[in-house]
């Protein structure tokens, strides 16, 4: 049964529908909203949504035309400021939007005065910690919680918007460090008109739906994988992390510990609602396996060990020593299994693309914008069937020269396994030319002037 619970619900309904039912263009429907509606709310949104699909319209159709939906709707679709703890993670993409706004509102100011490269490097330096670090969490982050929530439009047309935000942000730069001008200033417009539609639509749908699905506990788990990407123009938040953690004095070790048992927790908590045997959670059952895992040699605690030692194929590791050497390889490493499910990345501090812990147990499907998914299908599909083994890529992104590396994952029969993606800026190693091979210390000599 349709609800209008009020006139803006209704004429919405209307002015969508006969969009959807190609009964009315985007143009015509564009000029409908802006003159007969002023204001709809997230929650009068959401009646919309379900008005639309009380007439028939498919839940994909509606998502695969939310861009021009938006679109239609943009400046009438309002959102309220929630009343949040402090630092709560929406409370923290909140102060970055309104950092972002106030950066758009110098560049702006820019356009009105004489060009000066330096105060636009300025700007776009810092507009490009915006891709690195807030579309980076929401990413990896917010729309990994809200997929384990059964909810993955975000993931699926929502990363969409945020990459035709960064291209644009990206390319203008190029134009910029390339001293082409005239094209560099003809492109601002656009460039900040897409990144504050964006904002309007995080605050209208994005961080209201985000409020209904994800539990406090929950959010407050996502903490330390937000401080491992970083934060754009405020200061890194200092509370809000999980209850039994004091925030205060903790060590990062100590905080990554008590981030992974919040995680856990909350991973029990999600097997408790499933249809496992009942057996399975009882603690005596647990308490015999782990017996049993003792009793032949396993150590079912041994991942709580640093110092525990385990077989590897070409020697004896400690798991402190396996996790040293991943974090310092000068490459990234990331793992998808054969059900393509990413289950590990390397945690290293040169990553050309950010990660988080938020990113582990999610489809490969979701880690990607729409428009990549059919190209990473294909590429598992290939090494599934056995038909390659490695495929490899490479571009250029901020001056930088990134080589990307495919290989199928499979086991001493044969049978597939995974992909490992390996991941390297390759800059330097490009510019090498003859050879070295005496010891020689670049940074002492530039330090030194020897």
């Amino acid at each position: 049964m349709i609800k209008f619970n009020n006139a803006a619900v209704a004429l919405a309904t209307a002015i969508l529908r006969d969009y959807l039912n190609g009964m009315a263009n985007f143009f015509a429907s564009r000029k409908a909203a802006k003159s007969e509606l002023t204001k709809l709310t997230p929650a009068d949104f959401r009646n919309v949504r379900a008005n639309l699909l009380n007439l028939g319209f498919k839940s994909e159709f509606i998502d695969e035309n939310a861009a021009e939906l938006s679109e239609i709707l943009r400046g009438i679709l309002t959102a309220e400021r929630p009343k949040l703890p402090k630092d709560h993670p929406i409370a923290t993409y909140i102060d970055e939007n309104d950092a972002a706004r106030e950066l758009i509102a110098k560049a702006k100011e820019l356009l009105k005065k004489k060009f000066i490269k330096n105060e636009w490097l300025e700007i776009y330096d810092k507009l490009g910690g915006f891709n690195r670090t807030h579309f980076a969490r929401k990413q990896h982050q917010l729309y990994s919680m809200l997929e384990n929530k059964g909810f993955d439009r975000p993931s699926r047309f929502m990363w969409s918007f945020d990459n035709k935000v960064r291209d644009g942000i990206a390319a203008a730069r190029e134009l910029l460090d390339g001293g082409k001008t005239d094209e560099f200033i003809a492109a601002q417009h656009e460039i900040y008109e897409n990144l504050l539609d964006l904002l309007a639509r995080e605050e209208a749908v994005l961080y209201p739906t985000s409020l209904e699905m994800i539990s406090e506990e929950e959010f407050r788990a996502m903490r330390h994988g937000d401080d491992e990407i970083g934060y754009f123009l405020i200061e890194r938040p200092s509370e809000f992390y999980p209850l039994n953690l004091d925030s205060g004095g903790g060590s990062k070790s100590n905080l990554k510990d008590e981030n992974l048992q919040s995680e856990s927790n909350l991973s029990a908590a999600n097997l408790q609602n499933s249809n496992l045997n009942e057996a399975v959670l009882n603690p005596n059952f647990l308490k015999e396996l782990s017996n049993l895992m003792s009793k032949y040699g396993l150590n079912p605690n041994a991942n709580h060990d640093k110092n525990a030692v385990f077989d590897v194929a070409t020697g004896k590791l400690t798991l402190e020593q396996i996790n040293l050497i991943y974090r310092h390889m000068p490459v990234d490493l990331s793992f998808v299994d054969e059900n393509e499910i990413v289950k590990f990345y390397t945690d290293t501090k040169h990553r050309v693309f950010p990660r988080s812990a938020g990113v582990i147990g999610r489809d490969v499907k979701n880690c990607h914008p729409r428009e990549s998914v059919a190209s990473v299908l294909e590429i598992i599909d290939a090494f599934r069937k056995g038909e390659r083994d490695k495929i490899d890529f490479w571009l250029e992104l901020h001056g930088k020269f990134i080589y990307i590396y495919y290989v199928a994952v499979r086991d001493e029969n044969g049978v597939f396994k995974g992909v490992l993606e390996m991941m390297q800026d390759v800059t330097r190693i490009r510019s090498l030319e003859g050879k070295r091979t005496l010891v020689t210390w670049d940074d002492l000599k530039k330090k030194y002037g020897e």
